[in-house]
This record gives C-alpha cells, sequence and structure tokens, in this order.
C-alpha cells in the first residue's frame, strides 16, 4: 500500500489492464475546493465488444465527486441511449 500512495502522489494516477480492453485507473483529484482519489473501470461492453462501458467512482476527503458511468462505442454513439 505505501508504495501504491507514493507512485499515485508522484504520477498523479496508475493504471492497470490493457488499451482497449478491461482497465483500472486509479487517479488523484488536487483541486482548490476537492481533493480525493478516483477510480475508473473501463470494459467492453458485454453484448458489443466495440463499446466501453466505464464506470467511475470518487472517494473525497474534501469537496464532493459526481460517481458516474457511461459507455461509448467505436463510432461516437452512446450505447446506453435507445436507437
Amino acid at each position: 500500500m505505501p508504495l501504491v500512495a507514493f507512485r499515485l502522489a508522484t504520477n498523479g494516477e496508475i493504471r492497470v489492464g490493457q488499451e482497449g480492453g478491461r482497465q483500472v485507473r486509479l487517479f488523484l483529484l488536487q483541486e482548490k475546493e476537492t481533493e480525493g482519489i478516483g477510480v475508473q473501470v473501463s470494459r467492453p461492453q458485454a453484448n458489443n465488444s466495440t463499446c466501453m462501458m466505464t464506470i467511475v467512482r470518487y472517494f473525497m476527503w474534501r469537496g464532493e465527486g459526481e460517481n458516474n458511468q457511461f459507455c461509448i462505442c467505436q463510432d461516437g454513439r452512446d450505447c446506453l441511449s435507445p436507437g
């Protein structure tokens, strides 16, 4: 855990996984009014591997972060919207 904290503090983020596949990104938030850690998990959508489902969660010690979930396809469309 100390090594993860040190790397996060020096680089601002840590990425684990494959580009275009499953990936976890841990990132540091250091703004005037907001401080904390964000976790972003991306994976191909189960029924369409050209679309990526992404979930973002925030763990804040100052301010608030807005958790989010979205899905974007390679053609630019939002795969959570009908049509």
